[in-house]
């Protein structure tokens, strides 16, 4: 299996929790359904972003971030992109070179995680590869755009934190890939997590 991770922003007539539903409940079955192995959503919504820490370079903060798990990108690609933009008003898209630094908990599918997917784009390559104070890390390096005039990615780091992460956990984990504390050149964007699907990391 090869990784599609692309980066959403809402219609101004949707809210962000309708974006979820429309994810999680009607696109990801659909992509399933034509050959993904797996999907899955990290939503920008209320529960992951009451108080945590989140920061944009984008012209506007990302939505929804969701990662696609396909047999061939070069065959898949253009139908996923396709029907990602039919509920975006902008999307932006990359092929990525996984690489596990500490495996996330298993979760019942379509169930939120618990806790706290931190979502970080970076623009530099991290020195570091592990997690020291979260519950799951996976590294994402990026290996070319797959969406028209996508923004310039390096690594795209998915950081998961339980209920109870102690304060400032976040920031040291940052800290760890290099991210200065003005936050200068990178985005973070706390979400909440869902996977649909079983068959990817293959």
């Amino acid at each position: 299996m090869e990784k599609l991770v692309y980066a959403l922003w809402r219609r101004e007539s949707a809210s962000v929790d309708e974006l979820s539903c429309s994810l999680r409940d009607t696109l990801a079955p659909e992509l399933v359904d034509i050959g993904a192995g797996a999907v899955q959503v990290n939503v920008s919504d209320a529960a992951a972003g009451d108080g945590a820490l989140k920061h944009t370079t984008f012209d506007a903060p990302v939505d929804a971030v969701v990662s696609v798990w396909v047999p061939d990108a070069e065959a898949n690609a253009a139908a996923v992109t396709h029907r990602l933009e039919a509920v975006s008003s902008r999307l932006a898209g990359w092929l990525v070179n996984e690489r596990v630094a500490a495996e996330p908990p298993a979760w019942p599918e379509d169930e939120r995680s618990p806790g706290l997917a931190n979502v970080v784009f970076l623009r530099h390559l991290p020195s570091a590869v592990e997690a020291s104070d979260s519950a799951g890390c996976v590294h994402n390096t990026v290996v070319r755009a797959v969406t028209v005039a996508a923004p310039a990615v390096d690594v795209i780091v998915e950081e998961l934190f339980p209920e109870a992460a102690p304060d400032g956990c976040v920031e040291s984990s940052l800290a760890a890939l290099g991210v200065d504390a003005d936050l200068a050149d990178v985005d973070v964007v706390p979400t909440s997590r869902y996977v649909h699907g079983s068959t990817y990391r293959l």
